[in-house]
């Protein structure tokens, strides 16, 4: 990718994801994932010069064609019964790249101007909650389907525009994955639902939702190690919504 290709890029979007360590904020701070170091860039031609192991971030933009936001199953841990612990991880080894191929939206908008969010998210589940890979459409607020993508075994790659839904399945059932609140809250989408034969967890951005502070939280998140991971995962998302500015629901599918 073209480093101006890659810098408009940036500036339509919260953030970008580099690789399994660093993400950059669209101010230009450099954050890394893991160990929570930041390295703030005062112009685009600084940040390009930056290196992340053996590469300059102007080399690793360059050798990729595209920068995937991908969506990707919790592994549903269990942990032990100490205070804090576990946290926030995605399903999948490195190489699921999220994309099988390009499906017809067409195969949901069916009624018409008959159409709400409720009634497409109800087909998807029926379509897709047991499925044994992932896949992905976005929803627009009168339950129009402009993106269908089928995925990976445990992930699937697809962004929305703005103020539109993301609906993915989980085949695990499992909670919201790291990859998936980090992808969520990078992009401009309204937010994002993630399906199982058991659940439907919910996650939509309010007016003035806190995009940075919310990455960086799941990144560092914590819970009590008795909880399983699905129910760690509610309790931090409970927790936080009026910190970070999101409404958060868990409920049964039908």
């Amino acid at each position: 990718m073209e480093t101006a290709k890659f810098r408009a890029l940036l500036k339509g979007n919260n953030a970008i994801r580099l690789d399994d360590n660093w993400i950059v904020f669209n101010d230009l701070e450099l954050y890394n994932l893991n160990t929570g170091k930041s390295i703030v860039s005062e112009n685009f031609d600084d940040f390009l010069k930056i290196m992340i192991g053996k590469k300059s971030i102007a080399a690793l933009i360059s050798s990729q064609d595209e920068f995937y936001r991908t969506f990707a199953g919790g592994r549903g841990a269990k942990y032990g019964k100490n205070d804090l612990g576990g946290g926030f991880n995605s399903a999948g080894d490195g190489r699921d790249h999220g994309f099988r191929n390009a499906k017809f939206p067409a195969e949901f908008n069916v009624g018409g101007k008959f159409r709400s969010y409720d009634k497409t998210l109800d087909l998807f589940v029926k379509k897709y909650a047991s499925a044994d890979h992932e896949y992905g459409i976005t929803v627009d607020d009168q339950g129009f389907v402009h993106r269908h993508i089928e995925g990976g075994r445990s992930s699937v790659a697809i962004s929305g525009g703005k103020n539109q839904m993301i609906l993915h399945n989980h085949p695990s059932g499992g909670n919201f994955s790291k990859a998936d609140l980090i992808s969520i809250a990078s992009g401009n989408e309204r937010g994002i639902a993630a399906i199982g034969t058991r659940k439907i967890y919910t996650i939509s951005k309010k007016k003035g939702f806190d995009s940075k502070a919310f990455i960086k939280g799941v990144s560092t998140a914590k819970w009590p190690k008795h909880l399983s991971y699905d129910d760690g995962a509610d309790w931090w998302l409970r927790k936080n919504a009026k910190k970070y500015g999101y409404s958060y629901t868990a409920r049964k599918s039908k």
